[in-house]
């Protein structure tokens, strides 16, 4: 380890835990509802319609994974209410926003302290570290694990985070057949929390492709009777009880719930105005990512080279799916949130980044080290004066534009 390296992890838990202290304040003084925000709403919905109301009937285009993430939290917060005010035990107000809302951090704790764990065994403590504090600091993750907990964007971070590190810890583990099943679990969780996600199995699937030699082992050991059938176990009891919710209520077991809706630019993606527009262009809403972008070309020089096609290929799929989709902003809701879905996968190039990064520093010095704290900074900077124009009104978050990107940057 270099003389800059940080890997300790208590570093990182002192990290976590200011960060997520921090978005219990803002919660506290800035959030009054966590529920109410469109698509947020109706994956919960699920929740007081089945529990509560008994209302079998309910249906909704969205899947119901979202709201299984946020079960126990939801049922802590029936019980206290049926406790102490059994009047307002429906599903609404109170106790029920204070638990979505902690939800929210819990599972950004979570996938962080996975993703966490997983970099610092591929790519060392100081890389891992930074990494994590550059997509903390640095991205709206920050936003939707306190304000939008509500939306699918939290869970699918960390549930990808834990499918990551399975993945890196399967081979070298004495109980194969429990981590499979588990892995199962998490991509029929994937599914169900947005059904696009269920291709962030190939961060599994394709690991050592980029290595000559190695992808013919890992492919023997992917479909092993020890691994493939525990997989196949785990995701079908996980995704079961919405298939048997579809059939009852559509008459299809996997039913095109956005039968109303397109990719009406297939042809034509709006590759640009999703990477870099005013509207909500990813790289200017975290320009952090640019970081992640470079990371792929030193990738291949460390022991993350393993991931490399995989996350190469989740990139240019969500750029692509994203580009293609009739509302490539994602509504009116902060940013591309879209992308946040592949957090996880974009953190192992930055991390590639970091690596190279810090042997610089530690050949050349202040004259790395001052302007790379220098621009991470302005990122951060970015990063948090756009989530305050949006907080105070600048930025309109469903298609913002220059003009408010460069009031909310001079804190007007």
């Amino acid at each position: 380890m270099d003389r800059y390296s940080i890997s300790k992890t208590k570093y990182f838990v002192m990290l976590l835990a200011a960060v997520a202290v921090g978005m219990f304040i803002y919660e506290l003084a800035c959030c009054r509802e966590f529920i109410a925000y469109m698509d947020g709403y109706y994956t919960y919905k699920y929740l007081p319609d089945f529990i509560i109301d008994h209302n079998f009937d309910y249906y909704v285009k969205f899947p119901m994974g979202t709201s299984m993430c946020e079960l126990p939290f939801f049922l802590v917060a029936h019980v206290i209410t049926l406790i102490m005010d059994p009047l307002h035990a429906t599903g609404f107000g109170g106790a029920y926003e204070t638990a979505i809302g902690v939800c929210g951090i819990f599972y950004f704790c979570l996938g962080f302290s996975f993703l966490y764990a997983t970099l610092k065994k591929v790519f060392g403590g100081s890389a891992a570290f930074l990494t994590c504090l550059c997509l903390m600091l640095g991205t709206p993750l920050i936003l939707y694990g306190s304000k939008y907990a509500a939306f699918s964007h939290i869970y699918t971070f960390a549930v990808s985070a834990i499918l990551l590190y399975l993945s890196k810890i399967i081979d070298s583990s004495h109980f194969e057949k429990a981590i499979s099943l588990v892995m199962g679990i998490c991509v029929g969780l994937l599914f169900l929390i947005r059904n696009v996600n269920v291709f962030f199995v190939l961060i599994y699937v394709l690991m050592y492709a980029a290595i000559r030699g190695e992808y013919g082992e890992h492919f023997k050991k992917l479909f092993s009777p020890n691994r493939l059938p525990y997989n196949a176990v785990g995701a079908l009891m996980t995704i079961l009880p919405q298939l048997y919710h579809w059939h009852r209520i559509l008459g299809s077991w996997l039913p095109n719930t956005y039968s109303d809706e397109s990719f009406i630019y297939a042809a034509s993606p709006k590759m640009y105005d999703v990477w870099f527009s005013d509207a909500k262009g990813y790289f200017i809403f975290a320009p952090v990512m640019i970081l992640s972008v470079l990371g792929f070309f030193f990738l291949p020089r460390t022991d993350g080279k393993k991931y490399m096609a995989a996350s190469a290929l989740l990139f240019v799929f969500e750029s692509y799916m994203t580009a293609a989709w009739w509302c490539w902003w994602m509504g009116g809701v902060y940013s591309i949130r879209s992308f946040l879905d592949i957090t996880v996968f974009m953190a192992i190039p930055m991390c590639g980044f970091f690596v190279w990064y810090l042997k610089m520093v530690s050949k050349r010095g202040m004259a790395v080290l001052i302007p790379g704290i220098i621009t991470v900074a302005i990122f951060f900077y970015i990063n948090f004066a756009l989530l305050r124009g949006a907080e105070k009104g600048i930025i309109n978050e469903t298609l913002s534009s220059w003009w408010q990107i460069r009031q909310s940057l001079l804190l007007r």
